[in-house]
């Protein structure tokens, strides 16, 4: 059985069904590079799908939805940072990814 990690599963052109969510704050510095960036990488490796964009304008609605803060990138309802089950701290706030 082959393992598929959290940071590459969502890349798989061959899973059947990907729910692709983009969860953001309104002026959100990095939401329009982040939602280009994935649509590029969507595109380069031939996965059909369109993610949806969901604006979180209240503190209730960051804790009702479990957002970490923005961009906020789910596949099939799973953070793709492997480290966010853990976590709690939602909120109206920014996020930042490490990128090598």
């Amino acid at each position: 059985m082959q393992m598929v990690t959290q940071s590459d599963f969502w890349l798989r052109p061959t899973m059947s069904s990907m729910n692709i969510e983009v969860l953001y704050i309104d002026g959100c510095a990095q939401y329009e590079s982040f939602a280009s960036h994935l649509e590029h990488l969507l595109r380069e490796h031939g996965i059909d799908s369109h993610p949806s964009h969901v604006l979180v304008r209240t503190g209730e609605e960051a804790e009702r939805l479990r957002f970490l803060g923005s961009p906020t990138l789910r596949v099939n309802g799973i953070d793709v940072d492997p480290t966010a089950a853990q976590r709690t701290d939602y909120g109206i706030q920014c996020r930042l990814y490490p990128t090598d």
